[in-house]
């Protein structure tokens, strides 16, 4: 059994292990070229690595699936995205959120969350308007982003007097 296995047949990882999305816990992220996708439904994030920030990964893609091992591979028709945000295909990460016995509203709505929250490069905007309608597209920006830009924005004005 491997570990990511033994990790899905638990509900909930660990504290020290995977990594947290909003509040969400996710497996640890593993580079997608060796990685043995979980027989298993929920959420998976596609992550690139992040020299610029104090997060160690930014998130690239969200979706949701029945069947992560059916779903999150090669075929996938966003790959070539993947490969492109995260300047190739050795640096594209992936990391699980197991929902056994969850319903796709159940996983959409978790991908809607962190879709709305991270903003993923890969995303694809009409996908998620046909998806979950227009008048929830738009994106929202996480309360940390919004006190960044209000901070940044007080300082220009600060800075040159407007």
């Amino acid at each position: 059994m491997t570990l990511l296995e033994r990790m899905a047949l638990s509900r909930e990882l660990p504290r020290r292990n995977g990594i947290s999305l909003i509040g969400v816990r996710f497996s640890e992220p593993v580079a997608l070229r060796i990685v043995e996708p979980p027989i298993r439904g929920g959420v998976y994030a596609i992550l690139k690595r992040s020299l610029f920030s104090p997060r160690k990964f930014r998130v690239i893609d969200i979706g949701e699936t029945h069947d992560f091992s059916g779903r999150v591979t090669r075929q996938h028709e966003r790959f070539d995205k993947w490969c492109e945000a995260a300047n190739g295909f050795a640096r594209v990460y992936v990391a699980f959120y197991v929902m056994p016995g969850a319903t796709r509203d159940e996983r959409r709505a978790i991908e809607k969350r962190l879709t709305d929250a991270y903003q993923p490069i890969c995303s694809d905007l009409k996908q998620r308007i046909d998806a979950f309608g227009a008048s929830e597209a738009r994106p929202i920006l996480p309360r940390r982003s919004r006190m960044a830009l209000a901070f940044a924005k007080a300082k220009k004005i600060e800075r040159f007097g407007l």
